[in-house]
């Protein structure tokens, strides 16, 4: 056996040993890059994890400069924070590595002697890209949490005030209407009562939009095709844009149906196109698609208003000025505008965000400035329902309908100019109208045993609701039809269990032709 002429090959063999030791335990360690360097900005040694290293073998990257193992760019942003560590600073960071996808976390400390002095330097990365990307999914859902109960907190204020409200509008509108018709046509008052009137409609359209918006507006949901809804809406939209602007519709074959109010959904069709006109003052083109799509758990992960399943998508693209990442946070707020006062109210996308959550949907949008503007709407396909039964009591049979002149009827509404208004109405229209101011009064006249054909009731009532009192009637006529009217919300009225697929409902405000409309349908005598 020959041994070793200068007795160092055993320390050398052991430091080999050490050294491919700790190779080994830095590169077991995943998602993280250990790399010493020296003064010169060398490898002394490089674990396999290292952002940088392009996939270089670490025995390769022994030795080398840390220049020739990473982009330019990279370097050229490292290497300041390389210096500062050789000259004893301990510096903590992001970076995001070109030689490799995602974020690292990079802690840069100084190896000293025990002397003090500054040999070499150490940098430890860590990839921190899943939980950089977690972090902003959960920034991003607490943002759409948080946007979600500021709307809802303006939605609950508006609910507040819109009964009154309505009612205002209501005897303003009907008021204009009285006096309009007791002047000649040729009164230079005429001008003025038609502004009065086109204020209070502005008035009652604006109320409406708020309510829609906070999902506070009576619905009136059935099974609809969006193609169809499309189809009808081609030539109102077409005008609406005006000949610079180019309209392309694309309807995708088999869609299946949702469950949506068709009035509302047309309004907030219609308003997207007039939003996207008015971001293409100088023409352009708007393309409206139809398509059958699956949302997966991905997707709803990313969206957290969103379902699962099986969903009809519109997407409506303009080529306009686009929205800056600022506003796009703040578009579906109410009374937002990047218009001036003259031009807008603030309430157009506010109103389509309503509608979508009435229908169980979303509405999701990308924009960059100048490059336009893409919408996206989710509805959920509407699934197999069983036929439905009308309430008893809400609509009686032809036959049951004793049509005569001067018929009788009942009316309760507890506002006093309201209930003014609602009997001047109908006297005018030749009706026998008694007028009470609340529920209790008039189940008191049910009871005392005066008949009556028609019942016309607010919803919400002291002492007796609207509910209450048409079950009353319905106890001593079942075949009474029953006219519900509220200025309140959807949500108020459902907890007096109003709401109904075949109830006759009048919302306020309402003005005389209204009333008269709704008041013969309720009779069966037509609109």
């Amino acid at each position: 056996m020959n041994e070793p002429k200068d007795g160092l090959d055993p320390i050398r063999d052991a430091s080999r040993e050490m050294e491919r030791l700790l190779l080994d335990v830095l590169g077991s360690m995943p998602g993280t890059a250990i790399t010493v360097f020296d003064r010169r900005l060398h490898v002394l040694l490089m674990s396999g994890a290292a952002p940088f290293d392009m996939g270089i073998d670490p025995a390769f990257a022994t030795g080398r400069p840390l220049s020739e193992l990473m982009s330019s760019a990279d370097y050229v942003r490292l290497e300041p924070i390389y210096r500062a560590t050789l000259a004893g600073e301990s510096r903590t960071d992001e970076q995001s590595m070109l030689g490799a996808e995602g974020v690292w976390w990079l802690r840069t400390v100084p190896l000293k002697t025990r002397s003090g002095t500054v040999y070499a330097g150490l940098s430890v990365a860590t990839d921190v890209t899943d939980r950089r990307v977690e972090e902003l999914r959960r920034l991003r859902i607490d943002a759409q949490l948080e946007r979600a109960r500021r709307l809802e907190a303006v939605g609950k204020m508006a609910g507040g005030v819109a009964h009154d409200f309505n009612n205002l509008l209501a005897v303003v509108l009907n008021y204009s209407d009285f006096i309009a018709d007791a002047l000649p046509g040729d009164s230079e008052l005429q001008q003025d009562l038609a502004e009065i009137r086109r204020a209070g409609e502005r008035g009652a359209s604006l109320t409406r939009q708020l309510l829609i918006f906070s999902r506070r507006e009576v619905a009136r949901p059935e099974a609809i095709n969006l193609n169809e809804i499309l189809s009808n809406l081609e030539k109102l939209v077409a005008r609406t844009l005006g000949e610079q602007i180019e309209l392309t519709i694309g309807l995708a074959d088999g869609l299946p149906m949702i469950e949506a109010d068709p009035a509302q959904i047309e309004q907030a069709l219609v308003g997207m196109a007039l939003n996207a006109r008015d971001a293409m003052p100088e023409g352009g083109s708007l393309t409206i698609q139809t398509e059958d799509v699956d949302l997966d758990l991905d997707y709803v992960d990313m969206n957290p208003q969103a379902q699962t399943g099986r969903h009809v998508r519109i997407t409506i693209a303009d080529t306009g000025h686009g929205i800056s990442p600022e506003l796009i946070e703040r578009i579906f707020e109410p009374f937002f505008t990047t218009k001036s006062r003259t031009e807008g109210t603030g309430l157009g996308l506010a109103a389509v965000h309503g509608v979508m959550a009435n229908a169980s949907g979303h509405i999701t949008v990308y924009s960059e400035p100048g490059l336009g503007a893409v919408f996206r709407l989710h509805f959920p396909a509407a699934v197999d329902q069983s036929e439905k039964v009308p309430a008893p009591g809400v609509a009686a049979p032809a036959d049951a309908l004793q049509i005569s002149p001067g018929m009788r009827v009942l009316l309760a509404e507890d506002d006093e100019a309201v209930r003014r208004v609602a009997t001047r109405v109908l006297e005018r229209a030749s009706f026998n109208v008694t007028a009470c101011a609340d529920g209790l009064e008039a189940i008191e006249r049910l009871e005392a045993g005066e008949r009556f054909d028609l019942l016309v009731t607010d919803v919400v009532m002291p002492n007796a609701s609207g509910r209450e009192l048409a079950d009353k009637a319905h106890e001593l006529d079942a075949w009474m039809p029953v006219l519900f009217m509220s200025g309140y919300t959807e949500d108020i009225i459902s907890s007096h269990d109003i709401v109904t697929e075949n109830m006759n409902f009048l919302r306020k405000p309402f003005s005389g032709r209204d009333l008269l409309e709704r008041t013969r349908q309720a009779l069966g005598l037509g609109g």
